[in-house]
């Protein structure tokens, strides 16, 4: 069974499991959200595009062999159909702090799991969305929208930590699970 962070520091035992609820505080630089552009200790950001359906160039369209002059027709799925999706996701994390009752833990961001509800980008900006497919590689017009989904944690946020207890020179680390609790 985890223990409660909330034992006095004494009581905490290394190697233990534990779970803590708390604000987060920056302990090093602050990253920003691809985007949301938030300056936050955590960020992840994931991509779904379709598979196998973007738009071909009129390269792709060849004159038929009876010289009749026409294009070949392509069967084209209908575009708002439904098919196979491939999603890309990028986490961006740092060390940072949770300050909770009677002390603090320390958690990287960067070997958690991390979790929680993704921000909702209103109104959306296109411009940054064409930029990030360009430097993911995933450029190309689609016959469906890709989506778009980011989470960010930012200073301030509650977030519960899950995980396991190193203790060493006075710094309660957790190495586990991070989720995202409530907006600050």
């Amino acid at each position: 069974m985890a223990a409660w962070f909330r034992r006095s520091p004494a009581a905490l035992v290394d190697g233990q499991p534990v779970k803590a609820t708390g604000k987060v505080v920056a302990l090093g630089e602050l990253h920003t959200g691809p985007l949301t552009h938030k300056p936050c200790v955590h960020w992840r950001a994931t991509i779904t595009v379709p598979i196998g359906d973007r738009v071909p160039s009129l390269r792709g369209l060849r004159a038929p062999l009876d010289g009749s002059g026409g294009l070949i027709a392509m069967a084209l799925p209908l575009p708002g159909a439904k098919g196979p999706m491939r999603a890309y996701r990028r986490d961006v994390g740092s060390v940072f702090a949770v300050d909770i009752d009677g002390g603090r833990v320390v958690v990287d961001s960067a070997t958690a799991d991390v979790d929680g509800p993704s921000e909702v980008i209103i109104p959306r900006e296109l411009e940054r969305e064409r930029a990030l497919l360009e430097e993911w590689g995933l450029a190309g017009r689609y016959l469906r929208e890709p989506i778009f989904d980011e989470i960010v944690i930012v200073v301030g946020d509650q977030v519960a930590v899950t995980g396991t207890l190193s203790i060493a020179d006075g710094v309660n680390r957790v190495t586990g699970t991070v989720t995202l609790r409530k907006r600050r």
